[in-house]
């Protein structure tokens, strides 16, 4: 998963919660779902959701896989402070098809 469970988000938030989520994400982020840019010492850069952080190792997953990193070869480690999920989800739908939409997400407990 690359983002929060979304079959009983309906039982989380009432309508105007869920759209504001939907066309705001960086302002609410869903504990466990920050995303994370990491840089090693050798110049690579990846990013993604945080999956653990030992002192041996850490593990950023993305869309497609994990990359795994000795924590010796990190040179840093930051928080994004935007949302992994794109803006603008919302903007190529009529605006009756993000009210269907939103209609049936709301349908989901």
């Amino acid at each position: 998963a690359f983002g929060p469970e979304m079959t009983h988000m309906a039982t989380k938030f009432n309508r105007a919660q869920f759209l504001e989520n939907i066309l705001e994400p960086s302002k609410t982020i869903a504990e466990g779902f920050a995303g994370y840019v990491l840089r090693t010492k050798n110049g690579e850069i990846f990013s993604g959701l945080l999956v653990s952080k030992t002192e041996t190792e850490v593990v950023l997953k993305d869309f497609e896989k994990e990359h795994r990193v000795k924590t010796a070869d990190v040179k840093k480690l930051a928080q994004m402070p935007v949302s992994t999920m794109p803006e603008g989800l919302l903007q190529d739908l009529s605006p009756q098809d993000a009210a269907d939409l939103l209609e049936y997400l709301m349908t989901l407990k």
